[in-house]
């Protein structure tokens, strides 16, 4: 009998138990109990009911350390986990993980192999030195600034969208997705370790990619690779935003000019720049035409917007009052670009038709959403507006 009775307590234990979740650090139960998934007081639990269906979870600025109990919200999509004091995290449950963002906490390693449905990575600022990354081939956008990662294989995401990896200590990157010109935002600055970068076309990436150490260079080979052996010094600027002309200085090594490779029409130092634009700094060995070294830098002229007409709502709604999110500028505007608060782009209307809140024929919850506009002297503006549906 006294058998059967401490068998079913043990049952009856275990039973409980498995209805919460542990959740020993309390600034991370106090967030679930703000957000209405918890109860006070602080116990150390919360309902796994609670928690096993939601699909979006914002922890900003909450001082947590620990974040255990995370691997039980298995339906989640989207983690934010910003500005908290973390040093590891337990994603390898939440298998349906869309986005991860966890910046500016204290991570040094980060297991995403079990999220093979990851498109968001945001882990700037950490102190990370290997990501694998080898089971992430959905991934659209990708930004490690600020972390000592050495190597990093993106061969086979090809639907990279965005690449921020400034700040790191890359030695080798490899992004030959045979996608590269849908590739929007790329960066790679201050990588000093970083002689190249292997891509699908060098020519395209130098024409489009131009956020690179002058030291380190596209190719599309191992060999092109070893054969950079060019000792040729070439200047570096920083890049200019102004709201007046820009005289270039003096230069020491190499001559400007408006194109890559020594291409488009020189420019010499004194000369005024009125309209933004991207200025190349090119110079070669005088006795070996393969041996070459380029920076470049952009000079931003801002636009005068101040006469412009930048809606903060529109109301989608069919009525034929205010359904479409249209701008008005006296620059002449390239391109809109609209973006929701994941920084996908959602839509790119023109000027003339403006937004009708739509993406792909399907109608846009109420939301922010966020633009930028490109004008025609390369100048740009960017901020947000709201969707407002009945």
């Amino acid at each position: 009998m006294k058998r059967i009775f401490i068998i079913t307590c043990l049952f009856l234990v275990s039973n409980i138990l498995a209805q919460n979740t542990f959740i020993p650090d309390d600034n991370f139960e106090q967030v679930l109990i703000n957000q209405g998934l918890d109860t006070p007081p602080l116990d150390d639990f919360v309902p796994t009911a609670n928690i096993v269906n939601i699909l979006e979870l914002f922890i900003l600025n909450a001082n947590i350390s620990d974040l255990t109990g995370i691997e039980d919200f298995r339906s989640l999509e989207h983690l934010q986990v910003n500005n908290n004091n973390l040093t590891t995290i337990n994603v390898s449950t939440l298998r349906r993980l869309k986005t991860l963002s966890c910046e500016n906490n204290q991570l040094t390693t980060l297991d995403i192999s079990a999220n093979i449905f990851l498109e968001n990575l945001f882990i700037d600022n950490n102190n990370i030195s290997v990501l694998n990354i080898s089971n992430n081939n959905r991934l659209s956008v990708i930004t490690t600034v600020n972390n000592p990662i050495e190597s990093l294989d993106l061969s086979n995401k090809e639907n990279l969208r965005l690449i921020e990896l400034d700040n790191n200590n890359l030695s080798f990157l490899d992004i030959r997705n045979n996608n590269n010109n849908l590739i929007e935002v790329f960066s790679v600055l201050n990588n000093p370790n970083l002689q190249c970068i292997f891509v699908d076309n060098t020519t395209y990436s130098t024409n489009n990619w131009l956020n690179k150490d002058s030291t380190t260079f596209f190719v599309e080979t191992e060999k092109e690779c070893f054969n950079i052996t060019c000792m040729i010094q070439v200047d570096t600027l920083e890049n200019i935003d102004t709201c007046i002309p820009y005289s270039l200085p003096n230069l020491t090594n190499g001559n400007y000019f408006t194109a890559s490779g020594g291409n488009g029409t020189q420019l010499f130092a004194g000369d005024i720049i009125s309209t933004s634009q991207t200025i190349y700094i090119y110079n070669q060995d005088i006795g070996d035409a393969n041996c070459f070294r380029e920076s470049n830098f952009t000079i931003t002229i801002c636009a005068d917007t101040s006469n412009d007409t930048f809606p903060s709502y529109f109301t989608p709604n069919e009525d034929g009052i205010n359904d479409y999110w249209k701008v008005t500028s006296e620059l002449t505007i390239k391109n809109i670009y609209i973006f929701n608060r994941y920084g996908t782009l959602l839509s790119t209307p023109t000027p003339e038709n403006g937004w009708d809140g739509l993406i792909n024929g399907q109608k846009a919850p109420s939301n922010t959403y966020w633009y930028k506009i490109v004008f025609e002297n390369d100048s740009f503006k960017i901020g947000s507006f709201s969707l407002l549906r009945k």
